[in-house]
């Protein structure tokens, strides 16, 4: 992992893909929308895609409620 991921342990993740394809179709979504979206990885044949990742659990946690509040997901929070 580089420092830069080491940095942004804590990730919202708004969806998992089996197919990669929908998982970026995912991600642009949610970048048109604002958010810095990331394809996280891939973990047992999912795509991870996250609404943000941040340094600081606290961050990370405020960026989760408001996803829920403003997206009504059931978005959840990955710890790398």
């Amino acid at each position: 992992a580089t420092g830069t991921e080491r940095a942004f342990r804590y990730h919202v993740i708004g969806g998992c893909f089996s197919l990669k394809e929908n998982a970026e179709r995912f991600l642009e979504q949610l970048r048109a929308t604002g958010f810095d979206a990331v394809l996280v990885d891939e973990h047992h044949g999912l795509y991870r895609v996250a609404f943000g990742s941040y340094p600081e659990r606290s961050m990370a946690l405020e960026a989760l409620a408001a996803v829920r509040r403003e997206q009504g997901t059931d978005a959840w929070l990955l710890v790398k």
